[in-house]
C-alpha cells in the first residue's frame, strides 16, 4: 500500500483551495449538511485542480454536487458531477 500511495502526486492546499473550502463548509452547514473538514478540503483541491475524485465516502456526494466536482464511488459506480 505504501508504494502505491507514494506513486500518487501530492496536490497542495493553497490559498485557492482555502478560498473554495471556507464558503463550501459554511454553506453546507447552513443547509444542515455536516461534512468532515478533510472531505471538504479534498474536494476543494479537486475543484481547484479540475480533478475527478475516485472514492468510497458517503460525505463526498453532497460536497461534490455542491462544488460541481466529478466524483466516482468505486464501489457504487455512480458518478456525481
Amino acid at each position: 500500500m505504501k508504494s502505491r500511495m507514494e506513486a500518487l502526486e501530492m496536490l497542495p492546499v493553497n490559498e485557492a483551495v482555502w478560498e473554495t473550502a471556507y464558503p463550501t463548509g459554511y454553506d453546507l452547514r447552513r443547509k444542515g449538511i455536516t461534512v468532515p473538514t478533510i472531505d471538504i478540503l479534498i474536494l476543494s483541491i479537486a475543484k481547484v485542480r479540475n480533478c475527478t475524485v475516485l472514492h468510497h465516502d458517503k460525505h463526498f456526494r453532497p460536497v461534490a454536487k455542491y462544488l460541481g466536482v466529478t466524483a466516482l464511488d468505486y464501489i457504487d459506480e455512480k458518478a456525481i458531477s
